[in-house]
């Protein structure tokens, strides 16, 4: 029960100070209030986005919130969310929403169905694990693959999920921390404008 404890407060010593070193990084209160997409822009913004990095803005459906998540994640509505992805025979980065460049149908797909994997390892909530609605409906979705992953290793989910992201714990507690600090964030971003705006006035 103490390592349970001490563990907690760790992750919320962690999620504070990524929290506060995350306030640069965004272009603005609302901006930062709501949040970047996906589990990994919830630890830490980076300045060169990796393979699993969500793109693209955040559902502004629960706020700040990313608990609900857990349950039903929105991002990207009927389809899966666009992400930059490595692809595992030229080891480069794609960004899902920039494929326009690439006429090789089966890489497109590789790229594809890796983002798919990371989404389910990262991502997904649990309605999208029992429902698996994206692939029927997302035109880059992989039938083949859903029903497997989802109903052969669905006992295990928990645990893989939790082993590869510790979502289950740091959300609540990123809930909790960004909370507190929305008064924070409003000095700072207020103190900001107030700057650029100086900054912006030509010299007399």
């Amino acid at each position: 029960m103490k390592n349970y404890i001490a563990l907690i407060i760790f992750l919320f010593l962690v999620s504070n100070c990524q929290s506060v070193a995350q306030v640069s990084k965004h272009d603005g209160f609302w901006d930062w209030f709501i949040g970047k997409p996906g589990v990994y822009n919830s630890f830490k913004i980076l300045d060169e986005p990796g393979a699993g990095v969500i793109v693209g803005k955040r559902h502004p459906y629960y706020l700040w919130f990313r608990t609900p998540e857990i349950i039903f994640n929105p991002q990207g509505g009927l389809y899966y969310p666009d992400m930059i992805v490595e692809d595992r025979e030229d080891g480069k980065l794609y960004n899902t929403s920039e494929m326009s460049d690439i006429k090789d149908e089966s890489k497109r797909q590789r790229i594809f169905n890796n983002r798919i994997a990371l989404f389910l390892k990262l991502d997904m909530g649990l309605i999208d694990y029992l429902i698996s609605y994206r692939d029927f409906i997302d035109p880059n979705g992989n039938l083949t693959s859903c029903f497997p992953f989802r109903y052969v290793v669905f006992p295990f989910y928990p645990i893989y999920s939790f082993l590869n992201t510790g979502k289950y714990i740091y959300y609540p507690i990123h809930d909790v921390v960004k909370t507190v600090m929305i008064p924070v964030a409003a000095v700072y971003y207020t103190v900001k404008a107030f700057d650029d705006n100086d900054e912006e006035e030509p010299e007399k």
